[in-house]
């Protein structure tokens, strides 16, 4: 938005704390908060960003294990494969017992003193929602490293392979996947093992981190291909076609192939687990960008 860039030029240029917050749109709740912050707090950047709800700031940890266990997925696929299973990688099942080989990164001592720099009443330990990850807190120990016999017996498959999301109860692989989480973290003067400083909320060393599969199998999936000759027409039922159909107040046609059509589409159906995204499913089947510019000279196509 306009509005927004011209309000961080402004500050960068000025400095003026008043001046930037009557320039913030009020749906910019982190960037007014900080600006208050500073007002609140001349020059102290730590107690300013203390001032940001508790659950933005661990929001910015998790967005940058999210940044690191993407990058690790794109090295592991790019330089294994996407086919199969080896020496090094980390799988879970939950058919597993306890791994013995279950070495985790060292954990800071907990009874280390760290600063709370939140001006809300402390909560606990906020770690990385269950439903985000493949692998609940409980079952950390199901991950287990990936040995040569493994790989010659084909015991588990491409779907078993996890990555880490950065934390100080995770393991990381044996092999060079887990160079990237080191470059990454060393670009960045961050140590995984340890805190360097004492704010808890922006201590990766003090969550305890988890796991996402690197490849999620699609369930449910079906497809069929549709004739049609409106481009502007629905080729999908909406939500309230579903519910004005059920209750039997539903007057249009229900969409479907028609008969000779000009066009041609593919409808897919499928469920994905949570974090894992449509877009990213149909780029990898149909081997396609899911760029906006790509996008568009679609729609540009269909208009000729």
């Amino acid at each position: 938005m306009p509005e927004i860039a011209e309000a961080r030029k402004y500050y960068a240029r000025t400095h003026d704390i008043d001046g930037a917050l009557q320039r913030f749109p009020r749906q910019m709740g982190s960037e007014r908060a900080l600006l208050s912050g500073l007002k609140k707090h001349p020059g102290n950047w730590l107690s300013a960003f203390g001032c940001i709800p508790r659950t933005m700031r661990l929001m910015f940890v998790h967005s940058y294990q999210s940044y690191m266990w993407n990058h690790a997925v794109s090295h592991r696929l790019q330089t294994y494969g996407v086919d199969k299973v080896v020496e090094g990688d980390l799988v879970y099942r939950e058919d597993l017992q306890g791994a013995a080989n279950s070495e985790g990164v060292e954990s800071p001592p907990r009874s280390e003193k760290v600063e709370d720099i939140s001006e809300e009443v402390a909560e606990e330990d906020a770690e990385i929602p269950d439903e985000t990850v493949d692998v609940a807190r409980e079952a950390l120990s199901k991950v287990k490293y990936v040995t040569a016999e493994d790989v010659a017996s084909k015991k588990y498959s491409i779907i078993d392979v996890v990555l880490p999301l950065p934390g100080s109860s995770v393991m990381y692989p044996k092999n060079s996947t887990a160079d990237v989480y080191q470059e990454l973290a060393s670009k960045d003067s961050i140590d995984l093992t340890k805190c360097s400083h004492k704010v808890k909320d922006f201590s990766i060393s003090h969550m305890t981190g988890g796991y996402r599969r690197i490849v999620q199998k699609p369930k449910n999936f079906d497809w069929k291909v549709i004739m049609y000759n409106d481009v502007t027409e629905s080729l999908i039922e909406s939500d309230l076609d579903v519910i004005t159909k059920v209750s039997g107040e539903g007057k249009e046609k229900v969409p479907g192939s028609v008969g000779g059509g000009a066009f041609k589409a593919l409808q897919l159906r499928f469920s994905l687990q949570t974090s894992s995204y449509a877009t990213m499913a149909i780029r990898e089947l149909l081997k396609t960008s899911t760029s906006v510019a790509f996008h568009k000279t679609l729609n540009e196509e269909s208009e000729k």
